[in-house]
């Protein structure tokens, strides 16, 4: 029984009984040929078939037919690799036929080996064949006619003893197509010589295009080896060498599928890889197998024309899966490999264009730029496929084995547009599944590498199970080499796969890192994970845990976790998330989440949140005024939250202890209650004062907030407003904006009533 190192070092079958392709018969059919011939003249038989779809494997075949047979003939193999020149050939060949026969010559006592070198080695200078010609006929009557006495004795001694020798002589001689052009040449002229031996057969395999190419060149004058000349010409001199030209049976599609499977399988086996493994059934990736089988079939099978492509596919997945071991999907590294295999030049084109082709579902254009006279993902794609010259089958089957790596390439209307019901569409299901499709891995696949900086699944996965006061500085250095916003992205795509234990220890990770996460609206644009990214997954941690124990965290965030910005995000985001559970479900929008709190906890921890944010916000700003020490906070604190609780001494007093002392510090506090302001990727900052926040303002601080402004402006009469909407006021135009609405800006009609 073949081995799987057999099946990977592409070893050629010797019995039979392993027969892959039902190709056995054919093989003993042309056993029974080589061995039965009628008449005693010697016989040229050519096996023709292409790289890699099985001739030496048959040759085996035959070869043991020849030798289970009664009575076995001699069989020789003739390697004209070994030898540097035909010379060498010849006399190698004349060496193997004397040794084989054991026999001495006709009327002497010398051995027939003994005699090849006294009469065949003198002679070899003079049997160079430098002297051939165009005219094969004329070249080969030349070789005949050489006046050596001893040649033709020696011919004729050797001819005598095979035939007195009671037994047929087999000479196989394979790989020819493999030669330099040369040496294929050596060879033909080394039949044609001998080939005259009667009760002898050759039996010559090869590429018969491609030699008849390498041939033709010196019959085709001028012709080159690409030209129809010169295969016309090849093919004419193979007709006056080959007696019986026979074509190998070819491989029906069926078996050479069933053949690439098995191969897969040991493959597999070897790199000790089960699709549908538990760790696979954990993560979503259920039927593993069934998509594989789908997805390959449906994209090689136009493109599996020999037995030895599946054995190089198989090999390639021998080198990749212990590689990238728990850092890929498996089954997609399985479908790269095969683009690399069955489509190599699409396979370096997909490896150079990530931004078409990895991401999910919602970007279908493959290769966008922007203009809106483009042609569709699939016009595109077909002209990528012809460039490479698929077309037909082969191009649609190229599509099919894209569809099922990449959901992007579904999102089109078009007959190729394939994905199983178990493919995934949503980045995150796509980061989840490690598929080449997800951004954060295509390069590996590409690459066979985690690259430089980037954290291992192994790494990650380690880190998420151990729950211990390591994980809080494994969680700093996964930032510091990912980014904020990937790493918490990779901790979002592993929730559905945590316990609450895992949650409970992640939540009180992510808490403790609080300054890795920016507070700045603009946070994320540049790779920053932002705090209502962070408060969302926060969010998302707390209620996987039991509910007795996400009000006691939830507090202890808001009271003194994380930094201020982290709790103030935690609280806002706790309100949007209260609306949404007493929210009905309307047609066209989501179904209310289910319940994080019952409601009269809700109720209390609402009511609680406020008063612990003031509370820590004085704690923290440690008898400094707030507009100083939490400005982007202090006008919802001073003038939103404080004023709905009763806690001494008012915002009021609170506001003007420290004014009065320091009037300048009124523009520091108008700065504080100025609007947050977006301006594309650059950093926000503090605008004008909305007239609600006004409002609020002069509602709360009345004519004394007016008269300290006045003062620091001084009497000059304001007459507008001189800054845009999107730029930052100077000091000067904070005192001007609020002067002029407060004496032109009417009162609310509360106010006025």
């Amino acid at each position: 029984m073949p081995t799987s190192a057999d099946r990977s070092t592409d070893t050629p079958l010797t019995d039979p009984g392993h027969d892959d392709f039902q190709r056995a018969p054919f093989a003993e059919r042309l056993a029974q040929i080589l061995l039965t011939s009628t008449h005693s003249a010697s016989s040229v038989v050519g096996l023709y078939g292409k790289w890699g779809e099985g001739k030496s494997t048959v040759l085996h075949f035959i070869e043991h037919y020849l030798l289970n047979a009664n009575p076995a003939p001699i069989i020789l193999h003739l390697n004209p690799w070994r030898f540097p020149d035909e010379s060498q050939l010849l006399l190698d060949f004349f060496k193997q036929l004397t040794k084989a026969l054991g026999q001495s010559l006709h009327g002497t006592g010398e051995k027939i080996a003994e005699a090849v070198t006294k009469y065949v080695a003198p002679l070899i200078p003079k049997m160079g064949f430098a002297g051939f010609t165009s005219d094969p006929g004329s070249t080969l009557q030349a070789i005949g006619n050489i006046a050596q006495p001893s040649i033709e004795e020696l011919h004729r001694r050797v001819d005598q003893a095979i035939t007195e020798s009671g037994k047929r002589v087999v000479v196989f001689i394979d790989d020819i197509d493999r030669l330099e052009k040369t040496q294929i040449q050596s060879v033909f002229r080394l039949v044609k010589l001998t080939a005259n031996f009667r009760h002898t057969a050759y039996l010559l395999a090869f590429d018969d295009v491609m030699v008849a190419r390498a041939i033709g060149e010196i019959f085709a004058a001028g012709a080159d080896a690409t030209s129809a000349d010169a295969l016309t010409a090849g093919q004419n001199f193979l007709e006056k060498i080959v007696q019986v030209p026979l074509r190998l049976p070819r491989a029906r599609q069926q078996d050479l599928w069933q053949y690439c499977r098995a191969r897969t399988q040991e493959a597999l086996h070897d790199a000790q890889t089960e699709l549908d493994s538990q760790e696979a059934q954990r993560t979503g990736q259920a039927l593993n197998t069934q998509r594989f089988d789908n997805a390959l079939r449906r994209g090689i099978l136009p493109r599996l024309t020999t037995p030895r492509l599946a054995i190089r596919y198989a090999n390639a997945i021998r080198f990749s899966l212990p590689l990238l071991r728990g850092e890929v999907n498996n089954v997609d590294l399985l479908l790269v490999e095969a683009l690399n295999i069955f489509y190599p030049e699409l396979h370096q084109f997909v490896a150079a264009r990530q931004d078409y082709f990895a991401g999910d579902g919602e970007r279908p254009i493959l290769m966008s730029f922007g203009d809106a006279n483009e042609p569709d993902t699939n016009t595109q794609l077909e002209a990528v496929l012809h460039a490479f010259n698929y077309t037909g089958e082969t191009a649609a089957a190229a599509k099919a084995l894209l569809t099922a790596l990449f959901p992007r390439l579904t999102t089109t209307t078009s007959p190729w547009s394939w994905a199983d019901s178990n493919t995934p569409t949503t980045e995150a299901e796509l980061n989840r599944r490690q598929s080449v499709a997800a951004p954060a891995y295509f390069s590996r696949y590409f690459s066979y590498s985690v690259a430089r900086g980037d954290v291992s699944d192994q790494e990650f996965n380690a880190f998420i199970v151990n729950n211990n006061e390591t994980q809080v500085d494994t969680l700093r250095d996964f930032v510091q080499r990912l980014g904020a916003d990937i790493a918490l992205e990779r901790i979002t795509y592993r929730l559905p796969d945590l316990t609450a234990e895992q949650c409970r220890a992640l939540f009180v990770a992510v808490t403790q890192t609080a300054d890795l996460y920016i507070s700045d609206y603009n946070a994320g644009a540049f790779g920053d994970a932002g705090m209502p990214q962070t408060v969302r997954l926060l969010l998302t941690l707390l209620n996987h845990l039991p509910q007795p124990e996400r009000v006691g965290l939830a507090i202890e965030l808001m009271r003194e976790g994380g930094n201020y910005s982290m709790a103030y995000e935690f609280d806002q985001q706790l309100q949007v998330r209260h609306e949404r559970e007493g929210r009905r479900s309307d047609f066209d929008q989501p179904a209310a989440p289910a319940p994080m709190f019952a409601s009269e906890v809700w109720d209390e921890l609402l009511s609680d949140s406020r008063q612990l944010l003031l509370s820590r916000a004085l704690r923290e700003a440690d008898g400094a005024p707030l507009y100083h020490t939490h400005s982007e906070h202090a006008f919802k604190l001073l003038a939103v939250i404080w004023p709905q609780l009763e806690l001494p001494p008012g915002p009021v007093d609170y506001l003007f202890q420290f004014l009065d002392q320091n009037p300048e510090d009124v523009i520091a506090f108008l700065e504080a209650s100025g609007s947050r302001i977006k301006s594309g990727g650059a950093p926000s900052f503090q605008g004008g004062l909305h007239p609600a926040h006004f409002d609020r303002l002069r509602s709360l601080f009345g004519q004394h907030l007016y008269d300290l402004v006045r003062a620091q402006f001084g009497t000059e009469e304001v007459t507008g407003v001189y800054f845009e909407d999107f730029e930052e006021p100077t000091p000067s135009q904070r005192l001007q904006q609020f002067i002029w609405l407060y004496e032109n800006r009417p009162l609310p009609s509360a106010q006025a009533e």
